[in-house]
Order: structure tokens, then sequence, then C-alpha cells
């Protein structure tokens, strides 16, 4: 963001409505091998397989893990704490961030990798209140990965909190990279 556009932004909010997509992704030890069998095609059949995906998303809502919340929430936390703009507030302002997740669930980070990590895959957003773009951003879980909790599902069933610690140290990551981005300088 230029700084021409950023002396005009005194106020900023995050918008209630988080895009989230309807189904979570998966990527475990069926897939891994499914993957290394039968190359991408396979590795996208795998990923559809509604056993450990239907498990996950009725572990996501059984225990309120509303990623797409926390999100939303420590975004607008690391704004204000960061000051990264003069002043936000809930709704309103001179502009607004808007963040639409493309996806998100478990991963293994690679087909021998045993443990499941966090992932949410999401395009951020700075709008103008007359709904022009000034900054976006996708951000993604690579860069966090090594710095995430990972277990097994059967863990996670098990202790669904550390689930839910997962995905807030996955946000925590992730807002920061938003934070450096938007306040680096040109």
């Amino acid at each position: 963001m230029n700084d021409t556009d950023r002396a005009q932004i005194r106020t900023v909010s995050v918008d209630k409505a988080v895009s989230m997509p309807d189904t979570v992704f998966f990527f475990g030890s069926k897939q891994a091998w499914l993957g290394a069998v039968g190359g991408a095609l396979g590795a996208v059949a795998a990923e559809g397989m509604l056993d450990d995906k239907g498990r996950l998303q009725k572990l996501l809502q059984d225990n309120k893990i509303q990623v797409g919340q926390m999100f939303r929430t420590e975004l607008q936390s690391q704004l204000a704490s960061k000051k990264a703009f003069p002043a936000v507030t809930d709704s309103g302002g001179d502009a607004r961030f808007v963040i639409s997740v493309a996806n998100y669930g478990l991963f293994k980070k690679s087909s021998f990798d045993g443990d499941l990590r966090p992932a949410i895959w999401a395009d951020v957003s700075l709008l103008k209140a007359d709904g022009s773009i000034l900054w976006q951003q996708r951000v993604k879980p690579e860069a966090s990965e090594d710095r995430l909790p990972a277990h097994d599902l059967p863990y996670y069933e098990d202790n669904p909190w550390d689930l839910r610690d997962a995905f807030s140290k996955l946000v925590k990551l992730l807002s920061a990279e938003i934070i450096a981005d938007i306040t680096a300088k040109d």
C-alpha cells in the first residue's frame, strides 16, 4: 500500500461476515498414499473421501471451532495492537478488511509425515468505502507450517481444544503476515 493511500485512511474495520467454503479440506495418509500412487488425479479423488473429511467437519462443528471468526477476531486485534492504522472499529470506517477463505482444514506436510497441521488459504482485501481495492494479499500456511502443532486426527478428536489452539496459532501467524505486508514501506 502506498503512503498516499495510507494517509487517507484514519479508521478501518474487519467485516463481520467471513466468506467460508461449505466443506473442509483434509489431506491425510489415505490422500497422500493415493496421490503418490495416482499422481495429482489420485490426490484429488482421495481428498473427496468423506470419512476423514466428515469426521473433521463434525469435530469443528461439535466443538464450535469457527475458523473464520477466529481469523477475523485475530486480525482485528493485531490491527489495533500493532497500530497499523490510527483507529480500528467494529464496523464502517474509511476502509474495511474483507476475508474470503477459499479452503481450510488439515494437511500433512509430506506423504511421510504422520501428523496433520491446520491450514487456511484465504484472500484478504482492504476496500475503500466506495468498494475499490486499496490492497490485497493471499495467505496460506506454507511460511508457518513448521511452527504449528501437528497431530493425527484421532488425537484431535480426543483433544479438540488442541485443534482449536492449532488454528488459533495459525491465524496469529497469518494475521502477523498481513500486518507486516500492509505496514511495509514501499
